[in-house]
């Protein structure tokens, strides 16, 4: 399954760019690039990390909207 529009949605709505993101969750901007492109599985432990973010910036994400399988494809502007 692949989760990246479901990163990609929820950094944007936190206005965050994949950098800011990156240093709120405690990893690389790479590894946020993965995360958005499908090539890292994101593991329980990050995705408790990403609902505390989103709460910080007032956000409600659940586990199911984080593992919630993207439906179509991204597109360049998405992945900025």
């Amino acid at each position: 399954m692949r989760f990246m529009n479901t990163i990609i949605s929820i950094r944007k709505r936190l206005g965050l760019s994949q950098v800011e993101f990156a240093a709120a969750l405690g990893v690389t901007q790479g590894t946020v690039s993965n995360m958005e492109i499908g090539r890292y599985v994101i593991r329980p432990n990050l995705a408790q990390k990403v609902i505390e973010v989103a709460a910080s910036h007032g956000l409600s994400v659940t586990y199911d909207d984080i593992y919630r399988p993207a439906t179509q494809p991204t597109t360049p502007q998405e992945a900025a």
